[in-house]
């Protein structure tokens, strides 16, 4: 059987609830949270080699 590289893109949204001093470090938490953790994990088995990555801080609202 054949093996074949296949390039899987995806585009996923997630809402954390972080606890911060400020909205702008909310957003600063978010961003080093999505730079280290966005994304999805694939079984070894696939050889996963990750070459793009998409996101963005999309809203920051108050939780009480």
């Amino acid at each position: 059987m054949n093996k074949y590289k296949v390039s899987v893109c995806s585009e996923d949204g997630v809402v954390l609830i972080i606890e911060a001093k400020s909205k702008e470090d909310a957003q600063e938490q978010a961003q080093h949270i999505a730079d280290n953790y966005a994304g999805s994990n694939y079984p070894n088995e696939y050889e996963p080699n990750t070459v793009h990555r998409d996101f963005f801080i999309n809203d920051i609202l108050d939780v009480h």
